[in-house]
């Protein structure tokens, strides 16, 4: 609206009175205009301070900008090899036994039966003190 009555005030030039009094139009409207603009700011500012009691909607936005919200996992159904489907419980109990290898010393090579053998033995203290130095122990 300020800029049709700021464009007829500017356009107005053969007839000073006309022009004169389009220039009061003018001004009069843009400072009704600005006073508008304040209360809607104002209004605004208010509605931002109350939101959420007090708590920055900014918030928010920044964490999500920034990928700091996760989602938590939920478990699901798995499908066993026999066709079966996993209820809640035997989806956890599924998994572990599917990722987590048996340890059986049937199936241990050289080398993991020397480590089994090696960790029977009652540490010495200089084992000990190494351990402390990496902070492998407390």
């Amino acid at each position: 609206m300020t800029h049709a009555l700021r464009r007829r005030y500017q356009r107005t030039t053969n007839n000073e009175n006309l022009r004169q009094e389009r220039k009061e139009r003018y001004f009069n409207g843009r400072h009704e205009y600005e006073g508008k603009i304040q209360e809607a700011k104002l209004k605004s500012w208010k509605t931002f301070c109350t939101m959420n009691d007090g708590v920055n909607p900014w918030n928010t936005v920044y964490k999500i900008a920034a990928g700091k919200i996760r989602t938590t996992t939920r478990l699901t159904t798995i499908e066993k090899k026999d066709g079966t489907y996993t209820t809640d419980t035997s989806t956890i109990v599924h998994t572990f036994n599917h990722f987590v290898l048996d340890d059986s010393e049937d199936s241990d090579n050289e080398l993991y039966r020397k480590i089994r053998k090696e960790i029977q033995k009652p540490p010495t203290r200089l084992t000990i003190n190494l351990l402390r130095k990496k902070k492998w122990l407390i």
